[in-house]
């Protein structure tokens, strides 16, 4: 996507075409919109401070956000140049899609977080002395390597499989903040298909709720 905008207040005046059918508009629709209409992470109010970092002369590359006709959001690396035209100080800037890009890097860093997890927990398993000390260290490590301030451990009951059980094993980034959650975990039990854990339990496949 290539576009011209003025430099004082930051207005498409040239979209082309490729540019502007990826945001969902027609060029003649885009020209004298604000490049916040676009671009969610460049509002009315930062635009000055960008502006002077544009006189420099130098050209940015930086990556940014852009925000289609219909609300979707995709990343794009822009590359913003200031230039002059006798008496017009404008901005000429090219954005390129880099979706699949981050794809790759989200991919590959969950590729070398899994490959850390699986090395830790196999050295925590031969230097545990029990299954419970191997657990608790997969627990504290999978948390730091996550980013998880609260890790725990429920196991299937020995006296009934399609129940689980909570355990002793914990990892707590600050056990104060969480004691009400310890204490009411450590008496809940789940039934296969029942909450979160027994739902896990059931399909046997990874689940989660975001925010809880």
């Amino acid at each position: 996507m290539a576009f011209w905008l003025t430099l004082e207040d930051a207005r498409l005046f040239y979209v082309n075409s490729t540019g502007a059918k990826r945001m969902g508009y027609t060029q003649e629709e885009m020209v004298g919109m604000q490049i916040s209409q676009i671009d969610p992470e460049f509002p009315a109010e930062r635009w000055p401070e960008f502006a002077d970092r544009l006189r420099s002369g130098e050209p940015l590359v930086f990556e940014s956000t852009h925000k289609t006709r219909d609300g979707q959001r995709y990343p794009v690396e822009i590359t913003a140049q200031y230039v002059e035209f006798g008496d017009e100080k404008q901005v000429i800037a090219f954005a390129r899609d880099i979706t699949d890009r981050k794809r790759d890097q989200e991919e590959l860093a969950n590729m070398s977080m899994e490959a850390s997890l699986l090395y830790r927990s196999t050295r925590i398993a031969e230097e545990a002395s029990t299954f419970n000390d191997t657990l608790q260290g997969v627990v504290k490590i999978f948390c730091e390597i996550i980013g998880w301030p609260v890790g725990h451990v429920y196991l299937i009951s020995d006296d009934d499989e399609t129940l689980l059980e909570p355990t002793d094993i914990w990892h707590l980034d600050d056990p104060e903040s969480y004691t009400k959650f310890h204490e009411v975990t450590q008496r809940t039990t789940f039934k296969i298909g029942e909450g979160l854990p027994g739902r896990i339990l059931e399909s046997t496949k990874p689940a989660w709720i975001v925010n809880v």
